[in-house]
C-alpha cells in the first residue's frame, strides 16, 4: 500500500534521513518514535509531497488516496483563509458552492416559479461544474462524515462555511481532524493527532483508528494512545536510520530494555 525506499534527506550539515525504507501493508498502523530531531515529520512531509527526498523514493498505489493532519495547524497563519468545509480537500466548498448556485437557480425541486437565474447559461454551467466536483470528491457522503466528526469532537456548532481564523487553536486543530476523517483516505499520516483533545473526543479518535480499515502512519507522544492502537513501530535512530519493531508501545519498550 505504501513503500518508502531508500528514502535520505538532509539539512545543511545534518543528516536527518539516511536511506530509510520500510513498507506499510493495507490495514497497519505503524508509530514512528524517536527523539525530538529525528527525523520522524520530516519522513511524513516526504510521504505527503511536501518535501522531495535526496535519495530513494514514496510509493502508493494508482488509485489509492492520502491524508495528512500536520502538526502545528493550531499556529498556522494559513488557517486565516481556510473553511471548516475546506479541510476535506475541497469537498464541503463545493457542496457549498452547488447550494449559493441552487439558491441563485431556484431549487430545481422547487413546485414553484422557477428562479430568477433559471435561464442564465453561465449560472447553470457553473452549477454543473460545481455538482461534478462534488462528486468527484464523493458527494453528500463526505459531508455527512464530517458533520458526525464535528460533532463527535465537541465541534457541533461550527458551520462548515465557518473560518478557522475565528476558533481557538484547539478548535482548529479539531477541526483539521475531523476534515482527514471525513474525507475516509486509504492511507492516513497523523502527526500528533490527540493534542488539544479533551477525554470524550481522546476515546473517539482512539476508537476510529482501530476500527479504520486503511492504513496509518502515527507520530504521538501519547503511550497509552499508542499502545490501543498501532501494530508495529519504526524507531527513528541518531545518524537518520531506522529500525521496526513489531507490537505496540509497551512492547516496544519491552524490547528495548531487553536489549
Amino acid at each position: 500500500m505504501l513503500q518508502i525506499d531508500g528514502v535520505s534527506k538532509s539539512f545543511g550539515p545534518t543528516t536527518v534521513l539516511d536511506k530509510v525504507s520500510f513498507h506499510v501493508n493495507p490495514g497497519e498502523k505503524i508509530a514512528l518514535t524517536g527523539p525530538n530531531g529525528s527525523g520522524k515529520s520530516t519522513l511524513l512531509n516526504i510521504v505527503a509531497g511536501d518535501l522531495v527526498p535526496e535519495t530513494g523514493s514514496v510509493r502508493t498505489g494508482a488509485s489509492e488516496r492520502l491524508c495528512y493532519l500536520r502538526q502545528g495547524v493550531a499556529d498556522d497563519d494559513a488557517s486565516v483563509e481556510v473553511t471548516a468545509c475546506s479541510t476535506i480537500a475541497g469537498g464541503a466548498d463545493a457542496l457549498l458552492r452547488v447550494r449559493e448556485l441552487e439558491r441563485q437557480l431556484g431549487s430545481p425541486s422547487s413546485t414553484g416559479p422557477a428562479g430568477s437565474g433559471r435561464s442564465d447559461p453561465v449560472l447553470l454551467e457553473r452549477y454543473y461544474e460545481a455538482l461534478t466536483q462534488l462528486e468527484a470528491c464523493g458527494g453528500q457522503h463526505v459531508l455527512d462524515h464530517l458533520d458526525d466528526a464535528l460533532r463527535e469532537l465537541d465541534l457541533g456548532d461550527v458551520s462548515f462555511g465557518r473560518s478557522l481564523s475565528t476558533l481557538s487553536g484547539g478548535q482548529k486543530s479539531r477541526v483539521s481532524l475531523a476534515g482527514v476523517i471525513a474525507a475516509e483516505p486509504d492511507i492516513l499520516l497523523l502527526d500528533e493527532p490527540t493534542n488539544h483533545l479533551d477525554l470524550p473526543a481522546l476515546e473517539w479518535i482512539e476508537s476510529f483508528v482501530e476500527s479504520y480499515t486503511g492504513a496509518a502512519l502515527i507520530v504521538s507522544h501519547d503511550r497509552m494512545f499508542l499502545d490501543r492502537t498501532i501494530t508495529r513501530i519504526v524507531e527513528m535512530q541518531p545518524g537518520g536510520t531506522a529500525q521496526n519493531f513489531v507490537g505496540n508501545y509497551s512492547e516496544f519498550v519491552a524490547a528495548k530494555d531487553a536489549e
